[in-house]
Formats: structure tokens, sequence, C-alpha cells
């Protein structure tokens, strides 16, 4: 079966990733056939190559450069172009179909996990609404795959605004009844999210009866999950402080808030919030605030936290992922994780793939069990967007609420 179309180009290399391999092969291929009397004009001819591509080689022939050389790397770049238009189309049309063996051939030869068809929908995506399960996972652990081995340089890839967390902080923030909202009109956080926020507040002190089944949650003792009166817990992004009040209600131990933004700093002030007992305000990116207990943990103090979320604004799967670099530091053993899933929130086949590397991820820095817990979504009534620049960006009818037990 050709699985890139019926060009020899295409078929000359059959994986993607092997970029000097493939040089070195068709430089032997360009070096035999101009032995053989093709001209250099033949050559890229046979290729059907566009006319950009022989002026290229024009320009470098007259620069004096190895004519075999010059070819060899546009030819390989055509190629590259070529293949990936190719196999993106075969990937799409394999899982319309269903076809999770042409779908696994295709991803070995290099075929883009995230391919799109002509009106933008992905491969995943298309699966996913046919329901071709099998077609769906590899595509999912393609993704996965992919998005791991991308270098984690805090870009903020995964959703609305990422990477942009350095401008909201300079922002002028509209508080509003039920609502926070940058400068932009973006929701920042928003009334409707107390369902999530219960849910993760119930996992973090007070897991319900249905959480500790899915999770299938055991302390380290074996025993069951310690009272939230022995806990100490950490909130990244206070927000609304929608969580931060649900946790109180819990009465930990200890409860440690980091946020960032001035502005809700201000209103955390005028709350009182650094004066209630057991309560510590760390004023500053978590960035910043965090890496001195991980110091403070590594010479021998331990992980201070029982408990941790993560919910900041502007911030993508990047910044996620420097920061579970630090839990280890951060959560004992038998504590639990959670963060806001709001990745992806758009797609869910994307939402998948993110889901999927992170639970990879966490698993890979010692953590026992990840979970994605489904939590049905009462979706907000369309007033509740008026005034944003942002409307309905939540798609789903289910929350995936990550449990991580440590």
């Amino acid at each position: 079966k050709t699985m890139a179309g019926e060009t020899a180009s295409c078929m000359m290399f059959a994986n993607a990733e092997s970029a000097p391999e493939s040089f070195t092969y068709m430089e032997s291929y360009v070096r035999e056939r101009l032995a053989a009397g093709l001209t250099p004009h033949q050559l890229l001819l046979s290729f059907n190559v566009s006319s950009s591509v022989q002026e290229e080689f024009a320009l470098g022939a007259r620069g004096g450069a190895d004519e075999a050389v010059v070819l060899s790397a546009l030819l390989v770049r055509w190629v590259s172009r070529v293949q990936d238009v190719d196999l993106s189309r075969e990937l799409v049309r394999a899982a319309i179909d269903g076809d999770a063996e042409a779908v696994g051939e295709l991803l070995h030869a290099g075929a883009p996990w995230d391919a799109l068809d002509d009106r933008g929908h992905s491969a995943g995506s298309h699966a996913v609404a046919r329901g071709h399960v099998h077609a769906y996972k590899l595509l999912i652990d393609s993704g996965a795959r992919a998005v791991l081995r991308e270098e984690n340089k805090g870009g903020g890839a995964g959703g609305h605004f990422c990477g942009e967390n350095e401008r909201y902080l300079t922002q002028v923030l509209h508080f509003e009844e039920s609502r926070i909202l940058d400068a932009e009109r973006r929701p920042v956080m928003m009334e409707w999210e107390t369902q999530l926020m219960r849910a993760h507040a119930d996992l973090l002190c007070a897991p319900s009866a249905t959480h500790r089944q899915a999770a299938n949650f055991e302390s380290a003792s074996g025993g069951e999950m310690r009272a939230a009166a022995d806990r100490d817990v950490l909130n990244i992004g206070f927000g609304l402080g929608l969580i931060d009040r649900m946790l109180q209600e819990a009465r930990p131990r200890s409860h440690t808030i980091v946020e960032a933004h001035p502005d809700i700093l201000a209103v955390m002030q005028q709350e009182g919030w650094g004066k209630r007992p057991g309560v510590r305000v760390l004023a500053g990116k978590w960035q910043d605030e965090l890496p001195p207990l991980c110091e403070r943990s590594k010479r021998g103090e331990g992980p201070p936290f029982d408990s941790i979320f993560f919910d900041t604004f502007a911030e993508g799967i990047d910044e996620l992922r420097r920061f579970h670099a630090l839990l280890p530091d951060l959560l004992r053993p038998g504590g639990v994780y959670s963060f806001f899933n709001g990745i992806a929130a758009h797609d869910a086949f994307l939402h998948g793939v993110f889901c999927e590397a992170l639970r990879r991820e966490l698993l890979a820095l010692g953590f026992r069990r990840v979970d994605f817990v489904p939590v049905s979504v009462v979706h907000p009534k369309p007033h509740v967007w008026e005034g944003t620049s942002l409307r309905h960006w939540w798609h789903f009818d289910q929350y995936q609420m990550p449990a991580c037990y440590r």
C-alpha cells in the first residue's frame, strides 16, 4: 500500500524525522543521476519542483557551490514539503474511515499527528466525531509523544491567551459582580466556574466516595486520606477566591496562596486574607516564590504541602510543565495535586492530547496515579458572556478534572 501518494519523490523517504539520512541518500542519488548524463534541469523536472526551486538552484549554482550538494538540499526540502501534504491527506482519510492500521502506518511514516483537512478539521477530530476509538488512541499517543518531545520553553501552547502572563500582570483589572475581566475584557475568572472549583476542593481536602473510588486513593500508610485539619494546602492563583473560600471551609492546618497580580492582591488585603489563621499570602509570581521552598525541601526539610492546586491566567501548557518540575519538592508522598484543566477547551482531540501528555509527564515525575475524573458541567447562560471579548470558550459537557496522587 502506498501511503504517501504515487510520486517517486514521496516513496523515496519513509520517515520524515530522518533528515540527515534523507540528505545522504538524496546526494548519492543525485550524483548517480548526474554521472549517468542527466542535467540538473532534467533532474529537477523529474521531481516536479516549482519554478521557485529551479530559480533557487540557478542562484546557488552561480555562486560556485557544488551542484550536487545544492540539488540535494533543494530536493530534500521539496520532497519533505510534498510528503507532508500527501501524508496529512492520507491520515485524515484513514481517520475518517476508522482504518486504525493505516493510521498507525502513516504516523510511522512521518505523517503529522495534527494533520488537518482542507476545512481545518484535524484527523483526530474526525476520529472523535465518528467514534473510531482505536484510530483516536493512536493519534492521541502520537500527539502526546510529540508534545513531550518539545522543549519546555514557557511559550504557552494549549489555549487562549497562553504565554501572555507578563502583559496581563501590568493591566488594570475590572472587578464586576460575578467575574474579573482584564483590560481587554477577557475573562480572568467567572462565577460559573464555582461548580468546577467545588469539585477540586472536594478532591483536595474532603474527596467524596465517588472521587476516592475513581482515583483509588490510598495514603502512604495504607489508610484513608487525611482530614483537612491535618493538611497543608497550596493554591496558585487566587482570582475570585472561589476555591480558597472552599478550602477555608475545610479548615486546613495551613493555607498558602500565591498571587501575582497587584489588583487582586489589593482585594485580598481589603478582605483580610493575610490575617486569617493559618493563611500565608505569597505576593508574587510562582516562578519567584516557589523555588526557595523547593530549595529548603532539598536541604532536608522535605516537601511542605499535602494538597496543591494550580490555576493561573494567561499561562499555557509550557508554563504548567515548568511548574510540574517543582512538584517533587513541593508535594509530600501521599499528597494530591490538581490543576484547572482548561487546556485547548475548544477542541476535544487537542484537549485529549495535552491531557495524555501531562499524565505521562506526572507519572515520570514519580506520581503513583494520574486520572482525569469526569465532572458534569452546567453551561453558563449566554448573558454571562455579555461585555466580554471572548464568548463561550468552554465547549464540553464534561470537565476532565485532574486527580494526581503522589
